[in-house]
């Protein structure tokens, strides 16, 4: 149902009246001729199936009219009983989109990917105090770190395989409009950007604060960065004068 058929142009001439004419024409994009049209009402009405299954597409896609897939469905049934075969796929499908309206709704509007940080993607921030004084509180922190740090690694690298049409069921997708389906790719897009952006920011929060726990728990750490400060306030090239200082985020000695 997604695909929607393109619509009706007819070659006009003095056999448009006859139904034949109507099953090997092709389908076209203009619509706005309005003696097209009206050739084809006039053979619906005369108990055309086919071009009562075309109507009763322009009416389920609202071509040339405001969509009205109610409408569409008695036109294919109707279509459907004088013999279309068309009209009978058209009736299935539309059946099946009925059966699938809540999920078309949940893709189009309500889709958060819950499902995409949970499990194995679900990852709980590491536990940082503001400071350690032993190599046990150290050991501890720093497996804490790491088991977010491998986490949140995998998390990324899951969400940049995510795209719509991977997430969205075929089943669904099959019975969506053009215009669902696009609206349900949006969606899918936002939210894999939000998940992103939110996942990124909890990273550099867990970060900061690793990163303010290795200063505060580390002595050597700390005089280094104080001997820093004052070579810069003297004016002092540190470089030249004093072996370079490497500020790391290592499994540092603390005292017991």
């Amino acid at each position: 149902m997604r695909q929607i058929t393109a619509v009706i142009v007819f070659a006009l001439s003095t056999q448009l009246a006859h139904a034949a004419t109507l099953r090997h024409a092709g389908l076209g994009q203009d619509t706005q001729d309005a003696t097209a049209m009206a050739a084809t009402i006039r053979l619906a009405n005369a108990g055309d199936p086919e071009a009562t299954y075309r109507l009763g597409e322009m009416a389920w896609y609202g071509i040339n009219q405001p969509a009205d897939r109610a409408k569409g469905d008695l036109l294919f049934a109707k279509a459907a009983a004088a013999g279309s075969a068309s009209a009978r796929q058209a009736l299935a499908l539309s059946a099946q989109r009925a059966a699938h309206l809540d999920e078309i709704a949940y893709w189009t509007a309500r889709y958060d990917g819950a499902e995409l940080e949970s499990g194995k993607f679900q990852c709980d921030p590491a536990a940082i105090p503001r400071r350690s004084e032993s190599r046990q509180e150290v050991a501890a922190v720093n497996q804490s770190y790491d088991r977010f740090a491998a986490c949140h690694n995998g998390f990324v690298d899951h969400l940049a395989t995510v795209t719509p049409t991977h997430r969205i069921p075929d089943a669904i997708a099959d019975v969506m409009s053009d215009a669902e389906l696009s609206q349900a790719y949006e969606r899918v897009k936002q939210v894999v950007a939000s998940l992103a952006a939110k996942h990124q920011a909890i990273a550099k929060q867990v970060l900061a604060e690793h990163d303010a726990w290795a200063f505060a728990s580390n002595p050597d750490l700390q005089t280094q960065q104080a001997r820093l400060a004052q070579m810069l306030a003297d004016g002092q090239n540190w470089r030249e004068r004093h072996e370079r200082i490497v500020l790391d985020r290592p499994r540092f000695p603390v005292k017991e």
